[in-house]
C-alpha cells in the first residue's frame, strides 16, 4: 500500500473516530431522533412485526398528529388511516386488497432480502368520514439491531407528480388528438364547395369543439372536487334524455373499436333532483371506460332502474376484469390503460359519493362481465 492510500486510510479512520466520540456521552435515543428528525421526508422506524417504534416530526406532521405516542405500536396503514384498514376494524395487512399495497409488499421485501426497496402506494385515507387519496412513494431500508431486521420506512407524497403527469398524457394525448381533427375538418370545409357536406362538416366540428372543451373542463372540475372547492347545482334532471345523449356523444367520439352503445329496454324514464353537470360527467367516464375495455363491434348496455328510495344507473360490457384489477378500481392513479392514466374511476366514485350523496361500485365475473353502479338517493 503507497503513501497516499496510508494516509487516507488513516484519515477516513480518524473522521470515523471523531462522528463516533459524538455519541459516546449522549443518549442513544436521543441520536436516532436528531437523524430522523433531520430527515426532510416522514420515516419511521418498524419491528419485525410492521409495528411503529419511533415515527419522526415530519411523518407527524403531515398526519395531523401531536404526540410520538399516538403513533406507536401501529402498523403503516393503521397510522394512516387507510381505508382498507380502517374496514377491518383498524388492522393493517389482512385484508385481500392490501395484497395490492405498493408499502405491504415493500416492507415484506425488504424483510426476507435484507435489502433497501422501493416502490409507490397508492392510499385512500378517510379522514373525518371524507376519502382522500394520495399518491406515496415507499423506501424500505433494514436497520439490523442483533438478531432482529428492523425497518425504517421513508413516505415520499407524490401525489402532484402524479397528477401532473396524468393531466400531460390527457393534454398531450387526448387533446392533441382532438386538435389534429379539427385541423383535418377544417382543411374539409376549406376545399369543400357543396353546401350540404359543408354543413355536415361543420355539424362534426362544432361537435368535436364541445368535446374538447368538456375535456378541459373535466380536468378543472376533478381539481376543484379534490379540493373540496366544487359548488353543486340541483335541478330536475330527466335520466333518458341524459343516458340517450351520453351514448349518442361516447359513439361517436370515443369509440375506434366500432362498440355498440344501447340503452337497456327495460330502463325507468324517471326525474331526479341533482348535479346534471355532475351526473352527466360521471355517467360518460362510465361509458368510456366501458367502451374502451370492450372487445371491438361488442355492445355496452346502459339501464336506470329505480330500487326503493334510489336511482340505480349501470354501464355494462362484456369483458371479465382480473381479481387483482378488481382491487385496484377507484384508486387515483391506477389504469389498466397504462402509467399516466387512472383517473376516470377514480372521479366516478370522488364526485358520486362526496358530491352527489351516493354510492358508486362494480361487479365483474366471468359469466355477465363488468358492471359499474351509480346509486342516487331520489328526492
Amino acid at each position: 500500500m503507497g503513501t497516499e492510500d496510508q494516509e487516507k486510510e488513516v484519515l477516513i479512520h480518524e473522521l470515523r473516530e471523531d462522528f463516533i466520540s459524538l455519541f459516546k456521552d449522549s443518549n442513544p435515543l436521543e441520536a436516532v431522533e436528531e437523524l430522523l428528525n433531520s430527515m426532510p421526508s416522514a420515516a419511521a422506524i418498524l419491528n419485525p412485526e410492521r409495528k411503529a417504534v419511533y415515527v419522526n416530526l415530519n411523518l407527524l406532521k403531515q398526519l395531523g398528529f401531536d404526540s410520538l405516542e399516538s403513533l406507536l405500536g401501529k402498523r403503516p396503514g393503521e397510522m394512516l388511516d387507510c381505508l382498507h384498514s380502517r374496514e377491518n376494524n383498524n388492522q393493517c395487512g389482512i385484508s385481500e386488497n392490501c395484497r395490492m399495497c405498493g408499502a405491504l409488499n415493500t416492507i415484506k421485501q425488504t424483510s426476507s432480502s435484507k435489502t433497501t426497496a422501493v416502490s409507490e402506494m397508492r392510499l385512500t385515507m378517510v379522514q373525518k368520514g371524507i376519502h382522500i387519496a394520495r399518491d406515496l412513494k415507499v423506501i424500505v431500508s433494514p436497520l439490523m439491531l442483533t438478531d432482529k431486521v428492523y425497518m425504517i420506512l421513508y413516505l415520499i407524497d407524490i401525489s402532484n407528480e402524479k397528477r401532473r403527469k396524468a393531466l400531460e398524457k390527457i393534454f398531450f394525448h387526448d387533446v392533441l388528438n382532438k386538435i389534429s381533427s379539427l385541423t383535418g375538418l377544417s382543411e374539409l370545409i376549406r376545399k369543400e364547395t357543396r353546401p350540404d357536406k359543408q354543413k355536415e362538416f361543420m355539424n362534426s366540428l362544432e361537435i368535436i369543439l364541445n368535446d374538447l372543451t368538456d375535456e378541459i373542463l373535466a380536468q378543472r372540475q376533478l381539481a376543484a372536487a379534490e379540493n373540496g372547492e366544487l359548488i353543486i347545482k340541483k335541478e330536475p334532471v330527466f335520466i333518458t334524455k341524459l343516458l340517450v345523449r351520453v351514448a349518442n356523444q361516447v359513439q361517436m367520439l370515443n369509440n375506434p373499436w366500432q362498440v355498440t352503445i344501447n340503452i337497456s329496454q327495460d330502463s325507468e324514464n324517471v326525474n331526479i333532483n341533482t348535479d346534471s353537470t355532475l351526473l352527466n360527467r360521471i355517467i360518460t367516464n362510465m361509458t368510456k371506460n366501458a367502451v374502451e375495455a370492450s372487445e371491438a363491434n361488442s355492445e355496452v348496455i346502459i339501464k336506470a332502474k329505480v330500487s326503493g328510495k334510489s336511482l340505480v344507473i349501470s354501464v355494462n360490457n362484456k369483458t371479465f376484469m382480473t381479481p387483482d384489477t378488481q382491487l385496484q378500481i377507484f384508486q387515483r392513479s391506477f389504469s389498466t390503460k397504462g402509467d399516466g392514466r387512472g383517473l376516470g374511476t377514480y372521479s366516478i366514485k370522488l364526485l358520486t359519493e362526496r358530491y352527489l350523496g351516493g354510492k358508486a361500485y362494480f361487479k365483474s365475473d366471468k359469466e355477465n362481465g363488468t358492471t359499474f353502479f351509480v346509486e342516487l338517493p331520489v328526492s
